[in-house]
Formats: structure tokens, C-alpha cells, sequence
């Protein structure tokens, strides 16, 4: 299957793909970082974009996406999986 975005199609067979909307706290961690990004980009470059979508931060987040390779997002999960998994562990040997 295909998705259009604004710079064309993407395959969705490979990717994951999802607003910034700071619905939880990983996104709201994505958009933080995207902030950063973008931040020092207008720090180095002087460019007038990146001012542009500082200035209208809160307009514009919904506008980017974050595109997240299928078999990372499957890995990220089993990790956070594993993770709570030991956790669990942990507290029941204390």
C-alpha cells in the first residue's frame, strides 16, 4: 500500500508514518527534539523558514511527520517489552 504526502508517495508496507500531535509522551519527546533541531538550524543558518516555524510553532507541528521504519518500530517495541519485563523482575526479587 501507498501513502500521499506532500512530496510524493511513500510505501506504508515499509514505513510507519504519524503527525507530532503531542499526544504522549514519546511524541511530545519527538517534538522537543524536532524544536532542537530546528532551533540550532536557525542559530547556524539564519534562515528565514526556520524562524517562520518557531514563530507558529504550535500552527505547524501537526503539519510535520514522523516516519519510523516497520521493522525499528517492531524492534523498539520487543525492547520496551523486555525492559518492563526485567523491571518486573527486579521488583519481585526486592
Amino acid at each position: 500500500m501507498e501513502m500521499h504526502s506532500q512530496r510524493g508517495w511513500m510505501r506504508t508496507a515499509f514505513v510507519v508514518a504519524g503527525t507530532l500531535l503531542v499526544a504522549s509522551p514519546a511524541m511530545a519527546q519527538s517534538a522537543a527534539e524536532l524544536r532542537e533541531l530546528i532551533e540550532n538550524h536557525l542559530r547556524y543558518t539564519r534562515s528565514t523558514v526556520a524562524r517562520r516555524v518557531l514563530d507558529n510553532w504550535e500552527a505547524v507541528l501537526g503539519k510535520f511527520v514522523k516516519v519510523i521504519p516497520v521493522d525499528y518500530k517492531r524492534a523498539l517495541k520487543r525492547m520496551n517489552r523486555e525492559a518492563a519485563f526485567e523491571s518486573e523482575a527486579e521488583a519481585v526479587e526486592v
